[in-house]
């Protein structure tokens, strides 16, 4: 079995839908060329971005994610957390946020059963980031992972976050890193400096957004858009990227 080349982004309400979600769906189907897009929403948004964007995908309008195993969800980051799973776990298929931007075909990648990508700040590896995901429909190593957010049958805790807290990125980056040690067979971690290629470090951001300094040819850009959004992200239009020669502009550019 392989992964479907399908891609699966949603959109959880909060931020208005803009030019970098725009060109998040465009370079997908581009660079990619998968048989399908799905744009997975529970407020559908509006505006000439996605209005723009609704040309390169199917909109689908799903049910609010509320709770997992009893615990309640109130972040719509968690929310995206839980749905990722459970429709990679019933359909398989590459899941992108919708700030994460197509550079490289995937490719072999979809050879495997799942992929994800190293997560590093300054660094050092810090999980693996659920930004990008592949894999094939009921892929073991996805099971495992579900099952970290049941208190039952976790090999933690279970699900536990109630917002900015402690445990934040428990379940979504450090669980699945820490899986990765005992069923490698059953996970293709690709190194952080071929799949990310930044981070949201304020330095590696700064880089980023304000510099044309090399950083690596990774098959997938990450905007961190939790990080960046208010000084790098609010406010961008076409005028601003057009006007600007750094890696952001350069590479949002191509999709405007």
């Amino acid at each position: 079995m392989a992964v479907p080349n399908i891609i699966h982004f949603c959109y959880f309400g909060g931020r208005p839908f803009g030019l970098v979600n725009y060109a998040a769906v465009k370079a997908a189907a581009r660079i990619n060329n998968p048989d399908k897009i799905y744009l997975n929403y529970d407020t559908e948004p509006s505006g000439e971005w996605w209005t723009k964007a609704k040309r390169f995908c199917e909109p689908v309008k799903i049910e609010p994610v509320e709770e997992a195993f009893g615990q309640k969800l109130t972040m719509p980051a968690h929310k995206a957390d839980v749905w990722r799973l459970k429709k990679l776990l019933e359909t398989g298929g590459i899941y992108l946020d919708i700030d994460v931007i197509c550079n490289r075909p995937l490719g072999k990648l979809k050879e495997n059963s799942v992929v994800l990508g190293e997560e590093k700040v300054r660094g050092k590896t810090v999980g693996l980031c659920s930004a990008a995901i592949l894999a094939e429909p009921g892929a073991n190593f996805l099971k495992r992972w579900w099952d970290g957010y049941d208190p039952a049958k976790s090999l933690w805790r279970g699900f536990r976050s109630s917002g900015h807290d402690l445990y934040w990125t428990e379940l979504s980056i450090k669980y699945p890193y820490f899986l990765s040690h005992y069923w490698a067979d059953e996970v293709e971690v690709v190194p952080f400096e071929q799949f990310y290629g930044f981070s949201w470090d304020r330095e590696d951001l700064r880089k980023f957004y304000e510099t044309d300094e090399r950083i690596p040819d990774s098959y997938v850009y990450h905007l961190w858009s939790g990080s960046a959004y208010d000084k790098y992200l609010k406010d961008v239009s076409e005028e601003f990227i057009k006007s600007r020669d750094t890696n952001f502009s350069g590479l949002i550019l191509k999709y405007l």
